[in-house]
């Protein structure tokens, strides 16, 4: 019975019965207590604690409970384990493994990107931007034929008093294939229609507004505001995402400028030519080559 209790309590083995190894203290100059030792790497409890915030923050788990922690170091020490390995088997000159380290270092770069966009540079994009940023949709409704104009203002005189007849309308009486949808267009900015309508849509002012009849190059229209993103809100992760490509790719540009000229970086090209020499024919006349061209695309 005594041995029973040693066993089963809690649902683990009591400390008395099993007594768990005392870590060793950490190296000089180590900060920390030590978790875990896989050969001469010392795992502290900063650098895991480090760890899992790295990991919480980018992808959506939580390491809240002693067998997640657990789990997480067992991890963390197997591919200290497998590393050391592959290290032993010179696997570290393969072009696979500088292919994922040169990916870790692009990732350390980004990760200094994003950190230094401010909301200033964000806003500050958008008002410069805001033409191709803003969008609104819209549903319409289009005569082709300009001898229906009269017809087409009686029709937003009815529909301004009924608004929420616009949709049904719309699919009895437009000429636009969106009539199907209700004529219904979808989120547009001011540069993918034709300038009147665009005018027209953009000067409307709340959901379900009306516009006066707008001609275009297509015909008459009346349109509908059915959508509304005309706010920083709606783009600013957007812009926020577009502000991080670009600095990614000009902090990565300056970056190999600045390796390339620190180190010795060559393209040799004709050996490289050999390995896809070019057909003999090339070396011929002009006329032949155009007609070898154009034999090889049409398979005669």
């Amino acid at each position: 019975m005594q041995r029973r209790l040693c066993i089963l309590i809690f649902g683990s083995i009591l400390t008395a019965c099993n007594p768990r190894p005392s870590p060793p203290p950490p190296p000089q100059g180590v900060s920390g207590n030590v978790v875990g030792v896989v050969g001469a790497k010392v795992f502290t409890d900063i650098e895991f604690l480090e760890q899992i915030q790295k990991i919480e923050a980018e992808f959506p788990r939580k390491f809240a409970t002693h067998p997640q922690k657990m789990s997480l170091l067992g991890e963390m020490m197997n591919v200290e384990l497998l590393a050391g390995e592959a290290l032993r088997l010179q696997m570290d000159q393969s072009f696979e493994f500088k292919a994922r380290l040169a990916d870790l270092y692009v990732k350390k770069i980004s990760a200094e990107a994003r950190a230094k966009i401010t909301d200033k540079e964000v806003e500050d994009f958008y008002a410069q931007n805001r033409n191709g940023i803003d969008q609104v949709s819209a549903k319409h409704i289009l005569f082709k034929d300009g001898g229906r104009k009269a017809e087409l203002e009686k029709l937003r005189d009815d529909l301004v008093k009924e608004p929420g007849n616009f949709s049904k309308v719309a699919e009895l009486k437009s000429d636009d294939a969106s009539k199907s949808n209700g004529g219904e267009l979808g989120f547009f900015n001011r540069s993918m229609m034709v300038k009147p309508f665009s005018d027209a849509a953009f000067s409307l002012k709340s959901v379900g507004d009306i516009s006066p009849v707008v001609e275009s190059q297509f015909g008459y229209h009346i349109i509908q505001l059915s959508g509304d993103r005309r706010e920083l809100s709606f783009s600013k992760d957007m812009i926020r995402a577009e502000l991080l490509r670009r600095s990614q790719e000009t902090r990565l540009s300056a970056e190999l400028e600045r390796l390339k000229t620190s180190t010795k970086f060559q393209i040799f090209e004709k050996p490289l030519l050999e390995l896809s020499p070019l057909p003999a024919i090339v070396n011929e006349e002009p006329s032949k080559i155009m007609k070898w061209n154009l034999e090889e695309k049409t398979g005669k």
